[in-house]
């Protein structure tokens, strides 16, 4: 076995758990890797709790405030018929988790209420998080609002629990898992009811259990991830290219045909569900909704002209904080791209592909920093492991 830590041929040295352990303990000099993902779960409950009580507080004391389902809309009608007590918000104030309330009261768009929002091929073109909370509310539409809230802050709790496991099984300090409760995405998305908690979550649950070999968990894990929102598809995409990669470099013990059928499963399952959507409601989910894909770059050297222009008028406070917002976010995600084009480790060609595609967004998901810290949380999440470990010395659990 060779000593040197980029040479691929070689797949990652793993240990057992309890060695794991015990050079984790002795890292930490008293807890282990486990108590510190604990740990790194509790902050991020600490982090989300405050937020979302916070959110709640400013919506009246109801959770379905967090919805921000205006009553002048459709939905809002709908909903004013049917609850007394329910928390609306003013028309420039709604938010995507309407969205997600809808599904989960018509997860098939097969009854009324999927007409009631605007653009639903492209609303539904991520159904999972919705989907969930149908499953979790037992199918009672009143207790809607707090299940998806409560989906939202245990997405945090587990992002950063599996966050952390990953980190210490790539040979990364486990107290990475921290970086769920400071990404503010992630706590933003937590108080306005939208999936990328839950997403991260999932992520990186899957993550976990492919790099310990567990096929078929990952497998159902990347389904499901799929499901909750489209640019997840580059997980298990990123993983088959990985696949590839080390087949290439010379590793001939795994069954790459195999692990490409595997990866394939959640992709094709979305394509599956496009069809279904384009035969029930008569479009493709991306020939909907808003704009947010355009040519690469062009939608921030967009961004950065809208911004420059607000800091002189009435949006000052946008523009202000946007324009140094935008620069730093793109700088940095530029050099990730550049460490992840190396390929030495399974997060690269996820990252890569991820990251390449934010620089494809528009400005219509770039110019306000709330939707721009939402984009971007995945890929914040991301961006600590790639400078992972990967290779014979990594120090890995089974």
């Amino acid at each position: 076995m060779t000593d040197n830590p980029l040479d691929h041929s070689v797949p990652p040295r793993w240990v057992t758990r309890q060695e794991s352990e015990a050079s984790g303990a002795a890292r930490s000099n008293e807890a282990t890797p486990r108590q510190i993902a604990v740990v790194c779960g509790a902050v991020a409950l600490l982090a989300a709790t405050i937020a979302v009580t916070c959110a709640i507080w400013a919506s009246g004391g109801r959770t379905s405030g967090l919805l921000r389902i205006p009553l002048g809309e459709r939905l809002g009608g709908y909903v004013a018929e049917r609850h007394n007590d329910w928390q609306f918000v003013r028309s420039y104030t709604r938010y995507d988790g309407l969205y997600y309330y809808t599904i989960a009261l018509d997860p098939f768009a097969s009854d009324v209420q999927h007409t009631l929002i605007d653009a639903p091929a492209y609303r539904y073109g991520h159904p999972g998080y919705g989907w969930m909370a149908r499953v979790f509310s037992l199918g009672s539409a009143d207790s809607l609002p707090g299940v998806l809230i409560a989906l939202s802050v245990a997405g945090m709790v587990v992002a950063a629990y599996a966050g952390s496991r990953l980190a210490n099984m790539m040979g990364l300090t486990p107290w990475v898992g921290l970086g769920v409760a400071v990404n503010p995405g992630l706590v933003y998305a937590a108080t306005v009811s939208t999936p990328e908690t839950v997403g991260v979550a999932v992520m990186a649950l899957g993550l976990l259990a492919w790099l310990r070999d567990r096929w078929w968990t990952a497998a159902i894990l990347f389904v499901v991830l799929c499901f909750i929102k489209e640019a997840f598809v580059f997980v298990p995409i990123g993983l088959a290219i990985w696949e590839l990669i080390r087949r290439a470099r010379g590793d001939r013990k795994r069954d790459v045909t195999f692990l490409v059928g595997v990866l394939a499963l959640g992709p094709l399952s979305l394509a599956a569900w496009f069809v279904y959507l384009y035969r029930t409601l008569g479009a493709w989910p991306f020939a909907q909704g808003p704009r947010n894909i355009t040519t690469p770059i062009l939608g921030w050297f967009e961004t950065l002209s809208f911004s420059a222009q607000q800091i002189e008028g009435p949006e000052f406070q946008i523009g202000s904080a946007g324009l140094p917002l935008i620069i730093a976010v793109g700088v940095g995600l530029a050099c990730c791209m550049f460490k992840a084009s190396k390929m030495r480790s399974p997060i690269d060609p996820i990252f890569m592909m991820s990251a390449g595609l934010i620089f494809c967004l528009s400005w219509l998901a770039l110019l306000y920093p709330k939707d721009l810290i939402r984009n971007i949380s995945p890929v914040v999440f991301l961006a600590p492991y790639l400078w992972a470990r990967w290779g014979p010395e990594a120090t890995a659990e089974p």
